[in-house]
């Protein structure tokens, strides 16, 4: 979750994890600066690929306040296997979150939700699904319906995230988020931040769209793809209003992603962010 003598001031507040889908996490708090952590692990068996693979748009199963297509409004939409995967650690997440929040008494102003990879995904959705629950008891307090909401805002750190629904989910979710602070980082060549493909129309006419969070794309000068770390790393602030900026991952041709699922043998730059390799200290 993360590693010993890193200076990380996290509490562990829940384990989380399910068997059948292979997805598993933690919700942490962080007292020290007054915030409540969320973290989702990446791919790393058999379930989890097949839900990798699943491209299908659909309407969401395990959002909350997900917002009507009306009359030339677009639905909003979201991978399957993603949807699956948060849904699979949904209840257990969002219990965890509020024994987090009350353990702070009110000093927490924040949630960061973290990932990487299916786990970025699936962060992605939690934060989401968590921000859009926040705005509903605010609307309800508002109108005297119920208790006032806490004060927090969310903030979304993404590493090798892939696209996670349509236009008007990236639009919607984007809506919700903290942009200030919220980060998708991407590296060089790591094709998983180019898939499922935009360029590709899916049911409707619609198309992925990555979340309009600040790109930050992680170069190096290394040409291996193998657990190495390269020798010098260096990070590019990419510009794009939709946080799809074609300077910088979205430059890398997407037919290495047909070259990289044919087999390829461990994950190369996909699990090698920031000098650190995944899944190690």
């Amino acid at each position: 979750m993360w590693c010993a003598g890193s200076g990380a001031t996290v509490e562990l507040i829940q384990f989380v994890a399910n068997t059948s889908a292979g997805t598993q996490g933690y919700v942490g708090l962080d007292r020290a600066h007054a915030r409540v952590v969320v973290g989702f692990r990446g791919s790393s068996n058999l379930a989890n690929d097949v839900e990798d693979a699943a491209f299908l748009l659909l309407p969401p199963k395990h959002l909350a306040g997900v917002p009507p297509a009306g009359p030339g409004q677009p639905e909003v939409l979201v991978h399957t296997g993603f949807d699956f995967a948060y849904g699979s650690v949904r209840n257990v997440t969002q219990d965890a979150v509020t024994r987090a929040l009350d353990s702070c008494g009110g000093a927490c102003t924040e949630v960061t939700f973290t990932g990487h990879s299916l786990g970025s995904a699936m962060t992605t959705l939690a934060a989401v699904d968590f921000q859009a629950q926040q705005q509903r008891r605010q609307l309800q307090a508002a109108g005297g319906g119920g208790a006032a909401a806490r004060a927090v805002v969310s903030n979304l750190f993404t590493f090798g995230s892939p696209r996670v629904g349509n236009e008007a989910f990236a639009a919607w979710a984007s809506g919700l988020l903290d942009m200030g602070l919220s980060s998708r980082v991407t590296r060089e060549g790591d094709v998983v931040p180019r898939i499922p493909p935009k360029v590709v129309p899916l049911r409707g006419g619609n198309r992925y769209q990555h979340v309009h969070t600040r790109e930050v794309w992680n170069r190096h000068n290394g040409t291996n793809q193998s657990h190495m770390a390269s020798e010098l790393d260096w990070l590019v602030e990419c510009h794009a209003a939709n946080g799809e900026d074609n300077n910088c991952s979205d430059s890398e041709p997407i037919r290495s992603y047909f070259e990289w699922a044919k087999g390829h043998e461990g994950c190369g730059q996909h699990c090698n962010y920031l000098g650190m390799l995944g899944g190690h200290c």
